[in-house]
């Protein structure tokens, strides 16, 4: 249960900031940023490690968090481009 809380927190908050840094009209709402920012981060993980910096698991640091970031910035453009 503590896991499922910290990966909805951490997606909401990853889909967020993906969204501000990519401002736009996105009619995903508050449900879609979720979803974008849980992909976002797995994404952004499977990136870091093929450009040999893995994140550390478990653990919430700035690079890990920027690579989470990334991934979902790259999930909203392909979002756009298909919708």
């Amino acid at each position: 249960m503590k896991n499922a809380l910290y990966v909805i927190g951490i997606g909401l908050l990853v889909g967020v900031v993906a969204r501000i840094l990519l401002p736009g009209m996105d009619p995903i709402g508050w449900f879609g940023t979720l979803i974008v920012g849980i992909l976002g981060s797995v994404l952004g993980g499977w990136i870091s490690r093929k450009v040999g910096k893995p994140v550390t698991k478990g653990k919430l640091d700035w690079r890990s968090f920027g690579f989470m970031v990334l991934g979902a910035v790259i999930l909203l453009i392909v979002l756009r481009i298909l919708f």
